[in-house]
């Protein structure tokens, strides 16, 4: 395990931001003034501990640039996307109980 204490367990069901980097007309991939960086948001669905890489990794279901309404279907179907925990910013944490635990997990 590393050091970094963004580099933790994150619960299914917490919402979280990743800034991509994305190119406009003027991108230069060596300086960085030139890089513009877009936020897409979603949702965890699986956390683990990669022994491979000795940190928390995730499966995400990113939208884009924003997250669904619950009380609706999405007009978009979600994305799902692989990022060490440590890259992503927690928006909102979710809380299990042990009414409501997190799935594959005991209370």
């Amino acid at each position: 395990m590393n050091d970094n204490p963004k580099d933790r367990y994150l619960p299914p069901g917490t919402i979280v931001k990743h800034n991509i980097t994305v190119s406009g007309e003027d991108y230069d991939p060596s300086d960085p003034s030139t890089w513009e960086e877009v936020p897409e948001y979603g949702v965890v669905v699986h956390c683990w501990f990669s022994p491979e890489y000795q940190v928390w990794d995730c499966h995400i279901a990113f939208w884009g640039k924003f997250i669904p309404n619950v009380d609706e279907e999405p007009e978009e179907k979600a994305y799902i996307l692989r990022y060490s925990a440590m890259h992503l910013e927690v928006l909102h944490e979710a809380v299990h109980t042990p009414e409501f635990p997190a799935v594959g997990r005991k209370p």
